[in-house]
């Protein structure tokens, strides 16, 4: 066996004897088919989730849209009925 000190992008030098990195032409495509669908999949996912986000968020600023119109609407109804009330005082006087 002949040890040799060249070490290309599929070869490790382990103790002077060359082996495969990764092993052979055909596991590196596989391992690349692998990679670009597993990145398919997280897009995909990324995408999906995104959607859900933006309803989420959507839903939650026009529920807190809604809640302000009826703490302001209380507000001004409250602040009309105590006006109303000071003038039935007022009357009675």
């Amino acid at each position: 066996m002949r040890t040799t000190l060249k070490c290309d992008s599929m070869t490790q030098l382990v103790s002077g004897v060359t082996t495969p990195l990764l092993g052979s032409h055909e596991a590196l495509e596989s391992e690349i088919k692998w990679l670009r669908e597993r990145l398919h999949t997280v897009e995909t996912e990324n995408a999906a989730m995104s959607v859900k986000l933006n309803q989420q968020q959507w839903e939650l600023q026009n529920r807190l849209a809604e809640i302000e119109m009826h703490i302001c609407g209380s507000r001004s109804t409250s602040s009309l009925g105590e006006e109303e009330n000071e003038r039935n005082r007022e009357s009675i006087i």
